[in-house]
């Protein structure tokens, strides 16, 4: 027969999250063909958002084990939907950013894209750049991490979760 002296009141915040994970067709291939090449496919995966469409606001992409390369050898980085999944640059193909920047710190950098874009469903992207003089002996290793990536949710307004990572 008693009332509560007390009340406990929270607030939870239901989000949506994004999978990040392979290309349809998987990663691209070593190109590195010591040539000067336009709109090189270097880096490609797969956004697909759950419990609600997403705004990516930042990705950041991680590079590591960086030898002989010189921010001056890669240049003119873009951020492509792969509309058609064919892991190719083509006419059927959206430019989400043409203005990626990569920094680089000894063995380590990034190249980061900062124009937001909408993730609506399961959708393939590719990271493109110039090369020039690339070397014999020069290498680095490029990873796309779930920290890599920041996201709101369109009807949340929330962080979206980010899951997953591509190889």
């Amino acid at each position: 027969t008693g009332t509560s002296a007390t009340q406990d009141t929270k607030t939870i915040n239901i989000t949506g999250s994004i999978v990040v994970s392979d290309h349809t067709l998987g990663q691209v291939n070593n190109q590195f063909g010591f040539q000067n090449k336009a709109d090189e496919a270097m880096f490609a995966f797969s956004l697909v958002p759950s419990s609600e469409n997403a705004t990516v606001t930042d990705i950041v992409f991680t590079l590591s084990g960086i030898q002989g390369i010189e921010t001056g050898e890669f240049s003119d980085f873009k951020l492509y939907r792969d509309n058609n999944s064919d892991r190719a640059i083509d006419g059927g193909d959206d430019l989400i950013d043409g203005s990626g920047i990569m920094t680089t710190n000894g063995q380590h950098g990034a190249i980061t894209f900062s124009s937001n874009f909408l993730v609506n469903g399961d959708e393939d992207y590719i990271v493109t750049a110039d090369t020039s003089v690339i070397d014999r002996d020069d290498s680095l290793v490029i990873k796309l991490l779930t920290t890599g990536i920041t996201a709101v949710g369109i009807s949340s307004a929330y962080t979206s979760v980010i899951i997953g990572t591509p190889d």
